[in-house]
This record gives C-alpha cells, structure tokens and sequence, in this order.
C-alpha cells in the first residue's frame, strides 16, 4: 500500500508535460531509446538503432535495463553506467534518478521503450520522458505510449476454431530473421518512415 502511494507521488512529480502524438521522421533530430539488456538480441538490436539513427541524422540516447539477480551464469554483458540494476532501484521502485536523467534529463523528439517489462522502474521511465513522440512495447495506466508495437504470432501458429492442440497448448514462435527486439525495431521503423 505505501509502495503504492510513494508511486502515484513521485509520478506524479516527474511526470512529462509535453504534448505527445504521432510526428514524420524528418521532424525528428533527437531520440532516447530504452532497452532490456536480459532481453534476446538486445545487443544485436541496440547495434541497428545506432545504425538507423546514424543513417537518418538522429541524436541518440540510450539506457538500458537489466533486472535480473546476480548470480550463477548470469553475465551482465551492457555497460554498467548506461544500465539501470536491481541495486539501482529504491525500495518503492523507482530508478535511480541520476541514471534516469540520461533519458528524462532533456527533451527529445522521439522515444522507443523497448523492454518487454511493465514493472514499475519502466512505468516510471515511460512517463517521465520529455518526448514529443512516444512508442513502447507494453500499456500502462494513463497510456503514456503514442503507438504500441507489441509481439504477435504469424496466423499459421494458430489452430483452426475447434481442433484441440497437439501440442499441449505450447506454442513455439518461429523467427528466422533475428530476435523478437529487433523484429520489434524494424516494425517500428516501417511504421515511422511512413508518417507523414
């Protein structure tokens, strides 16, 4: 309960003021990008964003978070300043404020959450970013995202309307070309090269 109530405060404080909507891409000169680094193809994903926002003349920002427990055979493979930790979060989970000002700390045009997480350290960074233009993964309350792009199985996945699964109600996503991050990213990028 008081873990609720120090949230709603705190969001409450930080969060963005700025008018947000869909924007075209020549608009946009600046962009912060949230990653989770435990998240498959993180690196290979963050490698293509840098890459389009060096082609599209973008500024770019990125943090990113890890949130598992340190421990046996996990590798903590991202930067350490550039990463939020368990040990960053306070005991109301909010991130450490030094560390969320690389994204919050200045306004930027266009905003990627791409963590796959609806804890709230990501709420909190999805509100609190000055962006002009925003696009994530999950919802929150108070729908902070202009655009969600979420993760979706190819029709050939689904059973026909009343065939039972062979397969124990266990579906496996097939992708062949790369991670579902970067699947993710490239839809994005479609979408945003199509604004006008």
């Amino acid at each position: 309960m008081f873990k609720k109530i120090f949230r709603k405060r705190r969001l409450k404080k930080d969060r963005s003021d700025i008018a947000t909507g869909l924007i075209p891409l020549k608009e946009i000169h600046s962009a912060a990008v949230l990653l989770d680094a435990a998240e498959t193809g993180w690196a290979a994903c963050a490698e293509k964003i840098k890459q389009f926002c060096k082609d599209s003349g973008i500024a770019l920002t990125m943090l990113f978070t890890d949130l598992r427990k340190p421990g046996k055979g996990i590798i903590m493979e991202s930067d350490r300043e550039q990463t939020i930790r368990r040990r960053d979060i306070n005991w109301f989970g909010r991130p450490d404020l030094k560390k969320a000002a690389l994204l919050t700390g200045k306004p930027v045009d266009l905003f990627l959450c791409l963590a796959d997480n609806d804890s709230y350290c990501i709420e909190y960074l999805a509100k609190s970013v000055k962006a002009r233009f925003k696009i994530g993964r999950r919802p929150f309350d108070g729908d902070p995202f202009d655009l969600i792009v979420a993760e979706s199985l190819p029709d050939t996945d689904r059973e026909p309307e009343g065939q039972e699964q062979t397969d124990g109600g266990a579906q496996e996503r097939k992708n062949t070309e790369g991670s579902i991050v970067e699947e993710i990213f490239r839809t994005i990028t479609d979408i945003i090269t199509k604004i006008e």
